[in-house]
This record gives C-alpha cells, structure tokens and sequence, in this order.
C-alpha cells in the first residue's frame, strides 16, 4: 500500500493519470462570500466613544471620592488613562494636554485624596472640553491646561 502512494506521487505519475492532479473538492463548501461592504456596520462613532469615556471617568471618579477603595481607584486609574491613550483620535490638543496632567499627577507618589479639588479639576476641564463649543473650547481649555499643569507642578 505504501507502494502504491509512493508511486502516484512520483512526477510521472500525474502523465499517467491525470485524475491525481485534479483537486477533489467535492467535500468543500463553496457557497460564495458574503461581501462585507454590503453588510451594515453598527459601530458607534467617535462622539459616542468619547461621550462614554468622559462618562466613565466621571462615575468612576464619583465612586472613588464616595468610597475610596483599591478597586474603585483602578477603575478610575484606567478610566483615565484609556480616555489619555484615546485622546489623540478624539482630536488632541487640550484634551491631551489634560490628560497628561491628569496622569502625571494620579502616576506621582502624591495621594489623589490629598489633592481630591485638583483631580476633580482634571475631571472637570475633561468634561467641559467634550461637551464644550468647539470655537470656544480651544482657548478656555489652554488656559484651563496652563494652569492646571502649574498646579501639578507645584504637587508632585
């Protein structure tokens, strides 16, 4: 039997019988793809997503401040530094710049309940700039990042 197998794969085997080279695709199912640009996409868009990161960082926020367990200071650690990662495609600037500060300041060896008023300033400006007029929040929120990064500064 080995023999046999040994001589259908010999190159000239195929001369012989050209049934060998044929591909058998019988046990396949080849219905036809399904074209993926016609399939509707449900994905929310980016003021969606920033609208539940600016949300997620103010509840988490909220429930530390109401109980500032272990876990509620990772959930706002990663809430934070989610909406910092995802800043740049929320359109930068500001927010970046707040979210910087905001991390440098919750990365310091400095106790956030030591400087509950500056985090929630962070939050705060956050919010404001997300949910603020795009012509105004430019301007307002350097001034806000001037000097909040002063105040982190001035702490860690």
């Amino acid at each position: 039997m080995i023999f046999s197998l040994i001589d259908r794969l010999k190159k000239n085997a195929a001369k012989d019988n050209p049934d060998l080279t044929k591909p058998d695709l019988s046990r396949l199912n080849l219905s036809p793809a399904e074209d993926k640009a016609d399939v509707p996409q449900d994905a929310p868009d980016m003021a969606t997503w920033l609208e539940r990161d600016i949300e997620l960082i103010s509840t988490t926020w909220v429930a530390f401040c109401d109980d500032p367990s272990h876990k509620h200071w990772t959930e706002f650690a990663k809430a934070a530094h989610n909406l910092h990662g995802a800043s740049g495609i929320y359109g930068g600037g500001a927010l970046t710049r707040l979210t910087t500060s905001l991390q440098r300041l919750l990365e310091s060896q400095v106790s956030a309940m030591d400087n509950q008023a500056l985090v929630n300033l962070h939050v705060q400006a956050c919010q404001a700039w997300a949910y603020g007029n795009e012509d105004a929040r430019t301007d307002l929120a350097d001034a806000v990042c001037e000097a909040l990064e002063i105040q982190v500064r001035r702490v860690i």
